[in-house]
């Protein structure tokens, strides 16, 4: 049999998504669900695996452990990208490497829920509440308010429609931004300082990496809104 070992699973969840039971009979699986101490740990545990089932970033596939996974053939991530998996190793070893299919749906729909939680302190107000208090804050109104977005691909784009359904002015800056598709949604494409200046949301949605390593820094925070309200999802990538 297949001797295959789920990674990361710390929330104890891939059971719901794989029906590990009906793969009995033709792999033997193991999850880890807690984290390695290093790679040498990872070496030992995993040595005997001819296939990993890899659950995000969190533990990296380096050159120094495919190398040495003398009976690694496979390997799967969770998306259809993974920059934590060194993919020139595996195709020196001729090791296979795969991916899922990626719902885009989650992200925009989490990254309004944490607008919606800062813009009315909803995590304040449920704290104040279990102490016997009621509506100790004013929230803000998110109609009229300006919505900057570093990044209008995929995910930017359903975040905008989101928020120009809220009467929301949408900006948008990214340094390969589709000027057809602002137009599409009605996006005012600016500069990079014409939208930290002038936000009252800054949300960002690009791929990690060294492109945009260095996007929001000290400078930046200083040119914002002193009420600015700011929320990053940044795809992780790893070295």
């Amino acid at each position: 049999m297949l001797k295959v070992a789920i990674l990361d699973d710390y929330q104890n969840v891939s059971q719901q998504f794989v029906d590990l039971e009906k793969l009995a009979g033709k792999y033997e699986i193991k999850i880890f669900s807690e984290p390695f101490e290093d790679e040498a740990d990872i070496i030992d545990k995993l040595a005997d695996f001819e296939a990993l089932l890899v659950m995000r970033e969190r533990t990296p596939i380096t050159k120094n452990i495919i190398e040495n996974l003398s009976k690694l053939k496979f390997i799967i991530t969770s998306g259809l990208r993974n920059k934590s998996i060194d993919l020139d190793t595996a195709k020196k070893r001729k090791i296979i490497v795969s991916g899922t299919e990626s719902n885009l749906n989650p992200t925009p729909e989490l990254t309004w829920a944490l607008i919606l939680g800062l813009a009315r302190n909803i995590k304040e107000e449920i704290d104040n509440m279990y102490q016997g208090y009621w509506q100790t804050t004013v929230g803000v109104e998110l109609k009229g308010k300006i919505l900057g977005l570093i990044g209008l691909g995929k995910v930017g784009s359903q975040v905008a429609k989101i928020g120009k359904a809220f009467g929301m002015q949408v900006m948008a800056w990214s340094e390969n931004l589709n000027l057809d598709k602002c137009k599409e949604l009605d996006v005012l494409p600016c500069t990079k300082e014409d939208l930290i200046k002038n936000s009252d949301f800054l949300s960002i949605h690009v791929q990690g990496g060294e492109r945009y390593k260095d996007c929001i820094t000290l400078k930046e925070l200083d040119k914002m809104k002193k009420n600015c309200f700011f929320d990053q999802h940044l795809k992780r990538s790893y070295n």
